[in-house]
């Protein structure tokens, strides 16, 4: 019942016991504290000296630290394939004993399939390809058996597969046509939805060609929105972003901006507007972000003075302007 292993110190005293077992009273005390020194867990700290009490304790003790005998792993991890890290198992065997099972199977895969390290595959694949388990590989404790090893990921031939974005395809010849990013799902899928309907796929009589969910925050991935739209080879489109007007849909815009440097992404102006003219008609909401981003003053290149004042007072006050404000039945006289 009481364990020693709650005590994180590896000297400790009396009164530390009690610290972690506060319920204990002093009768009790000294029977656990016997109790350790018969299994020969703990060995008191003479020179600590003794408590005035009886029975008596010393103030102080010290766990006994087993040292493990491993030498019935050496010739095991002598025999491991020369692609790991044989001298540092030998030199540190209990990572070894901790990371048997799957360090035995990958030297196994290097032993018996080497020719085989390089073979296209992505993450999950190669991971049951060696251990039988999709998720290793790319799992903390996976990392941590490669970085031991002086492995990366990509040594094995693998690609990662980011979790797609969903879209809509309207017309697959993206020249002089529209990408448009939409920052929340009930816009994506309502503009989704008229343009589906609609007869030549325009929006503010803009061609579109394709209409991405950008998941909120998910689109400023680090590169993932430019390798989502290189799958689709898109050439000649233009690139624009849709969201919320307030400090924190601001900043998503910005980081999306900047973790895609190659597609030259800009601001969806028409729905902006559209959205500033509407909320100038309406209450605002305030906003129930707390971490008071600032925002920088480009953004508000393209509105008029009057627009702009309305995003100056909604971001000034932390009010939000939601992409919501415009509804099914604004955008479908907009979708032709």
């Amino acid at each position: 019942m009481y364990k020693l292993s709650k005590i994180a110190k590896e000297k400790f005293t009396y009164q530390d016991v009690m610290d972690t077992y506060p319920k204990l009273d002093y009768q009790e005390l000294y029977h656990v504290i016997q109790n350790w020194l018969d299994q020969e867990l703990i060995v008191p700290v003479k020179k600590s000296g003794m408590t005035s009490f009886r029975p008596s304790l010393y103030h102080e003790y010290k766990k006994i630290v087993i040292k493990q005998d491993y030498s019935m792993y050496t010739d095991l991890i002598k025999s491991l394939h020369p692609k790991l890290n044989i001298s540092r198992y030998l030199s540190h065997p209990q990572n070894y004993v901790k990371q048997q099972e799957y360090i035995w199977m990958l030297s196994e895969f290097f032993w018996k399939r080497g020719q085989d390290m390089d073979a296209k595959m992505s993450v999950n694949e190669k991971s049951f390809e060696i251990w039988g388990d999709e998720k290793f590989l790319d799992s903390a404790s996976g990392r941590k058996l490669l970085s031991y090893n002086g492995l990366v990921i990509e040594d094995f031939g693998c690609y990662k597969t980011p979790e797609p974005y969903f879209s809509a395809v309207y017309d697959w010849d993206f020249q002089d046509k529209a990408v448009i990013i939409i920052e929340n799902k009930d816009t994506w899928y309502t503009i989704s939805k008229l343009l589906k309907e609609s007869a030549k796929k325009q929006f503010w009589d803009i061609p579109v060609a394709m209409l991405v969910y950008g998941e909120g925050n998910k689109a400023a991935r680090q590169n993932g929105m430019t390798e989502f739209l290189q799958d689709y080879a898109i050439s000649g489109a233009a690139i624009y972003y849709f969201g919320d007007i307030d400090a924190a849909g601001i900043d998503i815009y910005n980081r999306v901006v900047r973790a895609n440097k190659q597609l030259n992404i800009s601001r969806f102006m028409p729905g902006y507007k559209a959205m500033v003219r509407k909320a100038a008609q309406s209450t605002m909401r305030p906003t129930d972000d707390t971490r008071k981003l600032s925002y920088p003053e480009e953004f508000l290149d393209g509105f008029t003075i009057e627009e702009q004042n309305v995003i100056r007072h909604t971001l000034k006050h932390q009010l939000r302007i939601p992409q919501e404000i415009l509804n099914y039945q604004d955008y479908r006289l907009l979708c032709r």
